[in-house]
């Protein structure tokens, strides 16, 4: 896909699996999380949104990963998709995908997040 270039609509169980749903019975700290997106190569870092704390509409030209430490959020997806996480359980978000998010509940939401960009040679 070229720059730009918006990917296919996200829809019904298309966004279920940009989805990884944690199966254990023990939601690890953000400390486990940040560790494993770092042996992904990745560089995480804690991002919070407070109760009723809403982003609107927007994307990145980058993928994206959103994992849930603590507290509820619902990602809705460009297609009309919608997808609600919790805590221990993951987002994966390809470049240029439009979302938008919100809380869920009267908690706050802690994720610990990370951008996976194209490395140039």
């Amino acid at each position: 896909m070229g720059p730009g270039a918006l990917p296919p609509a996200v829809a019904g169980k298309e966004a279920e699996r940009l989805v990884t749903r944690w199966a254990g019975e023990v939601v690890p700290e953000a400390g486990d999380l940040a560790r494993r997106l770092g042996e992904e190569g990745l560089e995480p870092y804690m991002f919070t949104m407070g109760p009723g704390e809403r982003y609107g509409l927007h994307q990145h030209d980058h993928d994206e990963v959103r994992w849930v430490v603590r507290g509820s959020v619902r990602f809705g997806l460009g297609g009309g998709g919608r997808v609600v996480l919790g805590p221990g359980d993951r987002l994966d978000l390809p470049a240029h995908t439009p979302h938008d998010a919100r809380t869920v509940g009267s908690a706050p939401c802690a994720m610990v997040s990370a951008a996976r960009r194209s490395r140039r040679r």
